[in-house]
């Protein structure tokens, strides 16, 4: 019926649902409700992220450790790792960013390490790459940690078909999964998220001008 409560205001706050899963919050602790509504997994935590791959990161520790567990509540993996803005801290195609000792690695769903912790920052994997800090300046590993673009950039904005924005200088180009440069760097950023690919569409401004640039270079300036 139109305009039926299906979820009742009995939380604080209400997450986007992902696998069938939301976090909601009460009194500053999390938990997750399923799709009818129901308390699936009780708001025990100091701060959880959304389900993904069937795990969610959970923290329930007054030092801010994180582990994951998965739908069943059951914890898969131990909290000994940080969460920051420097790293995903969710899994994409096997992988999650994850924090310790100062520096970001990747883990599998079994916590095991696949990638060493070396980078100061790191993006979810995308279409196998994910963007890595090194000393300052940003540039691509595979899934397996080598190197497929050496860090010189100073911010790689993650693949989508194959390509991704670069900026050096405060200005953007575009890049392929092999570091090749599709459209050379020089275009300012023309309002935030700007350097993200929409509908393989770059939102750009130059010369006092502002349009979009597609992967062809083809550029569609306003009037």
């Amino acid at each position: 019926m139109a305009g039926e409560t299906v979820i009742p205001c009995t939380y604080d706050s209400i997450d986007y649902f992902s696998e069938g899963y939301a976090k909601v919050e009460i009194n500053k602790k999390d938990g997750f409700i399923d799709k009818n509504g129901h308390l699936a997994i009780p708001t025990i935590y100091d701060s959880a992220e959304s389900f993904s791959e069937g795990l969610a990161s959970v923290c329930i520790n007054k030092n801010y450790k994180w582990g994951f567990i998965d739908k069943n509540q059951k914890l898969i993996i131990p909290y000994i790792y940080f969460n920051t803005v420097s790293c995903p801290n969710i899994f994409t195609e096997g992988l999650a960013g994850v924090r310790q000792n100062g520096k970001v690695g990747f883990i599998n769903k079994k916590g095991e390490t696949i990638i060493p912790f070396i980078f100061e920052f790191a993006s979810k994997f995308s279409e196998g790459l994910s963007a890595v800090r090194i000393n300052g300046k940003w540039g691509v590993i595979d899934n397996m940690g080598e190197t497929v673009i050496p860090n010189k950039y100073d911010d790689i904005f993650g693949f989508s078909n194959g390509l991704s924005c670069f900026e050096i200088n405060n200005k953007i180009g575009i890049i392929d999964r092999l570091g090749n440069v599709v459209i050379p760097c020089i275009y300012s950023f023309s309002y935030y998220n700007s350097h993200k690919l929409f509908n393989g569409l770059v939102r750009i401004s130059l010369n006092n001008k502002f349009g979009y640039i597609n992967t062809l270079g083809e550029q569609f300036w306003e009037d």
